[in-house]
């Protein structure tokens, strides 16, 4: 991604991530309520889809797992059901260096995912968005490469 340069961003942030064996969600809910931090949440639970676009070689992929520290993630994120019309969803490119790391995002037109969903219906919505053109350029070449559905609860310390 050539247009992307981090340093001039302002919102960085250090995201850390934690995998927790051992104790379950409830429990570590409530451990979370009950810390000095006060945490809170800050968002209702819901469900969070992802559609990461990559080349055919899956180069943003094997950059990430082998811990490239200058990597970017383009992923096309919406909240709500995984199929069917998907209103409102947002071309997110997250990219990190080292730990830190950010994310710019851009209101894509909204699409279907149904029976004959295609890479083709997520580059119609990337055309027909306000994108500036060298992000489009950027994009062509990706494609749809997988996709991800969960649920998440939004916690925030005080």
């Amino acid at each position: 991604m050539s247009k992307i340069n981090i340093t001039q961003n302002k919102n960085l942030r250090y995201e850390r991530k934690f995998a927790i064996r051992g104790i379950d969600k409830e429990e570590i809910e409530l451990r979370l309520k009950l810390h000095p931090a006060m945490f809170s949440e800050m968002y209702h639970e819901r469900q969070v889809n992802t559609l990461y676009l990559d080349t055919m070689e899956k180069e943003n992929y094997f950059e990430s797992v082998i811990g490239l520290s200058e990597r970017v993630k383009i992923r096309i994120r919406w909240y709500g059901n995984l199929l069917g019309f998907i209103e409102h969803p947002v071309l997110e490119l997250k990219i990190k260096n080292n730990m830190l790391g950010t994310k710019l995002s851009f209101p894509l037109k909204s699409f279907n995912i149904d029976k004959n969903f295609s890479s083709e219906v997520i580059h119609q919505s990337i055309l027909k968005s306000n994108l500036p053109e060298w992000l489009k350029e950027e994009i062509k070449p990706l494609r749809a490469i997988i996709i991800t559905s969960y649920t998440r609860k939004y916690l925030e310390s005080q």
